[in-house]
């Protein structure tokens, strides 16, 4: 049951999300020798449809069960489970990170901007999508995750998700609201040379 269950949240994952793929493809840049993370990608469901052709695509999740899922339904996709707050890979692993309205889920945003930044290489580049606490479907989600649900996110505006990425060492970061929400692109500078 569990099972059919994560299936109907794909189907409805992909469709709700189907109109950020042309904003993700741009931000993003999959290609050929691109390696990228997913950080709250649930099963790999709306992953899939802005990662292709990469050469490396990894979800990290936090849900044992959606992992499981994930790793049952899409074989062309690593999973490892795990939280932003504590990336399991070594630094410079990825050219890429992402995060689909799951930043509010992070329990310490600053550590998981942190840990994003050190598991990216250098001039790679991270791009978050979140909704805006300010909007109508903001005030819904905040409301739906924390009074109904109890999940103690934390929802930041633009303005605070672009001091935490700065905080964190990015750079050129760039805040883009979009519907309800907001997409934020980031890089991490090359270190100075010696």
């Amino acid at each position: 049951m569990r099972s059919a269950y994560l299936t109907l949240e794909d189907f409805f994952t992909v469709r709700l999300r189907r109109w950020q793929r042309p904003h993700l493809l741009r931000l993003i840049g999959p290609g050929p020798e691109t390696r990228i993370l997913d950080v709250g990608g649930g099963t790999g469901a709306a992953t899939s449809a802005y990662t292709a052709g990469s050469r490396e695509v990894v979800i990290l999740e936090p849900s044992r069960k959606k992992v499981d899922h994930g790793r049952r339904q899409r074989s062309g996709i690593r999973f490892a489970e795990g939280t932003a707050e504590e990336i399991p890979f070594p630094d410079g692993s990825f050219d890429r990170v992402v995060s689909l309205a799951s930043f509010h889920h992070f329990r310490d945003q600053a550590r998981g901007l942190r840990e994003i930044h050190r598991v990216l290489n250098e001039g790679g580049r991270l791009v978050i999508f979140d909704v805006d606490p300010g909007t109508s479907q903001g005030k819904v989600s905040r409301f739906f995750e924390n009074d109904v649900m109890g999940n103690g996110c934390t929802f930041s505006d633009p303005a605070r998700t672009r001091d935490l990425a700065v905080g964190a060492g990015f750079a050129e970061v760039s805040v883009q609201p979009v519907g309800p929400g907001y997409f934020l692109s980031a890089s991490k500078a090359p270190a100075p040379a010696q």
